[in-house]
């Protein structure tokens, strides 16, 4: 099953990582981390789908990387994130049905009932998500922009082919 993750660094932890995404052939201590950002294609094009708010005096981005649900990918975010305390956090992941990781769906009579069990193993700091959110903006018929307000939702950015919307409550 494949799981997207919300990544969010700051540009220390960015500039750090972004040579790992190269080809050449790596054996250092980094290795977990190369594993993930291999997985996240089009470094560039991928970290300007969302604002890039300053969060407690550091600038932050957020990366959105799919990879498959196993301990193994756990593990490796994991150990990003103790390697880089205040530096990388998850902004959340969720199962490519859109739930939640760390959570079940409902069963009831055999059946799906649409909520879920569980406690998400990367819970959403909405407020802090909610940042990276990118503008709703209005234009006009001539295609000029007449309002640009900031989004009080979160909403869904990039979802791949067969990817359900990512629940954002628990």
């Amino acid at each position: 099953m494949n799981v997207n993750v919300f990544l969010i660094l700051t540009a220390t932890a960015k500039n750090a990582l972004r040579p790992l995404m190269s080809d050449y052939e790596y054996d250092g201590q980094h290795l977990k981390a190369v594993k993930i950002f291999r997985k996240m294609a089009h470094f560039a094009v991928v970290e300007r789908m969302w604002k890039t708010p300053t969060i407690g005096g550091k600038k932050r981005f957020l990366f959105s990387i799919n990879l498959t649900a196993s301990k193994k990918a756990k593990a490796a975010i994991d150990y990003l994130l103790a390697e880089y305390p205040n530096q990388i956090a998850v902004g959340g992941a969720w199962f490519f049905d859109g739930r939640q990781a760390g959570t079940r769906w409902q069963i009831a009579d055999g059946e799906r009932t649409g909520n879920v069990t569980g406690t998400p193993t990367y819970p959403i700091n909405e407020t802090q998500l909610l940042k990276f959110m990118p503008d709703i903006i209005e234009y006009d018929q001539d295609g000029n922009v007449t309002s640009t307000t900031p989004s009080l939702v979160l909403t869904d950015v990039n979802l791949l082919q067969g990817q359900n919307p990512r629940r954002f409550e628990p």
